[in-house]
């Protein structure tokens, strides 16, 4: 099974991958000020792409998957990751750790919405739900 880490990715080339990187940047900061250690970004494999890979205050390893969207409006977990990207995110958390020369005895899938404001005048709210696929 060949996987791979993404040292550096192409630029964005339109509004929408803007937006997601500018996401992914500010949900590694707040994973940082919450005292998380990135062990990776954007990691590959066959399965998809894991945007971080963390450990979490504990030790605990974190695959973080970032969503973004234009308005404020509630997310939850369910309806922010279909059934599809949840088995997606699942393989590729067991790839990862299968390229491992160690693998840890806990890890956890995390989703982190970062919601910019419509108007674009305000700061984006980033909401953080731990463990949101925990049925593997």
């Amino acid at each position: 099974m060949a996987s791979q880490q993404v040292v550096g990715k192409k630029q964005p080339t339109n509004r929408r991958q803007l937006l997601g990187r500018v996401a992914e940047q500010l949900a590694a900061d707040y994973l940082l000020a919450h005292g998380y250690q990135i062990v990776a970004r954007n990691y590959r494999c066959e399965y998809g792409e894991l945007d971080i890979i963390a450990l979490d205050p504990s030790a605990e390893l974190v695959f973080v998957e970032v969503r973004s969207q234009r308005s404020a409006a509630a997310a939850d977990p369910e309806s922010a990751l279909s059934r599809t990207k949840q088995v997606h995110l699942r393989q590729s958390a067991e790839c990862y750790l299968l390229a491992q020369a160690t693998a840890p005895a806990a890890w956890r899938i995390d989703l982190l919405v970062v919601a910019f404001a419509a108007d674009g005048k305000h700061p984006p709210e980033l909401r953080h739900w731990q463990a949101a696929i925990d049925d593997f």
